[in-house]
Parts: C-alpha cells; structure tokens; sequence
C-alpha cells in the first residue's frame, strides 16, 4: 500500500507540487528511524548544578535539595573546589522542580560539560 504526501516547493518564479508515495515498509523504517533518534537525544546525559557561590539564591535550601537527593538515592558530588561548593546531580526532572518549587538556582548542562568540571574542580591549585 503506497501512502501520499504531497510537498509543496515554493521558489522564486513558481511553485511546484509533488507527492511524494512511501510503501507500509518503508514507512515503518521511517518512523522506526525518528522514534531512535528522538531516543538518542534523550538518552545523551545531562547533570543538574547547583552553584553554591554568589549567584546561588538560597544556600541553606541549595543544601536542602543535596539532602533530599540523596535520601531518594541519587548520587550527590559536592565539588568543593568548584564555585563555592558547588553540587552535581544527575538530571531527574523531579529535583528540577524542586529546586524551582524551593528557590534554588541550579543549571542543567550536557555531560562533557559536567566532565570537564569534574576535571577542572580536580586540579588543585
């Protein structure tokens, strides 16, 4: 069974129609290609922090949230040589919300970020 999907390609003198047939199998391919994508860029780790230097609203709460994290059993790395003190958290979007719900500023960035802080929070000087 070929499926329709008509295109419209407008460009500087006219405009042409095309309609493009995909076959049930190549479909599937498709579809099966966008669905593995999407969980590719999902799957890409990412970390919360949490500064504890000048620009952290609430330290006390900054704290809070490390100790709520870990009560829940997720890995908690107190960087002490990082931005005051900084904590980094795997990003689960409940500590998102709770550090939004408690006032707490945080960052959620990729993981090679999150290495090269690991890195830099290392060296001492």
């Amino acid at each position: 069974m070929l499926r329709g999907c008509p295109l419209i390609i407008k460009t500087k003198d006219s405009i042409f129609l095309h309609d493009f047939r995909l076959s049930s199998h190549s479909m599937k391919k498709l579809i099966l290609f966008l669905f593995l994508f999407t969980a590719f860029l999902k799957a890409q780790a990412a970390f919360i922090l949490i500064p504890m230097d000048e620009t952290q609203k609430n330290h006390l709460k900054a704290y809070g949230i490390a100790y709520y994290a870990l009560q829940n059993t997720v890995d908690v790395q107190w960087l002490l040589n990082y931005k005051g003190g900084s904590f980094l958290l795997s990003d689960i979007t409940k500590l998102e919300q709770e550090c939004t719900i408690r006032g707490v500023s945080f960052q959620v960035i990729a993981d090679v970020q999150a290495a090269a802080i690991l890195r830099k929070s290392l060296i001492r000087k």
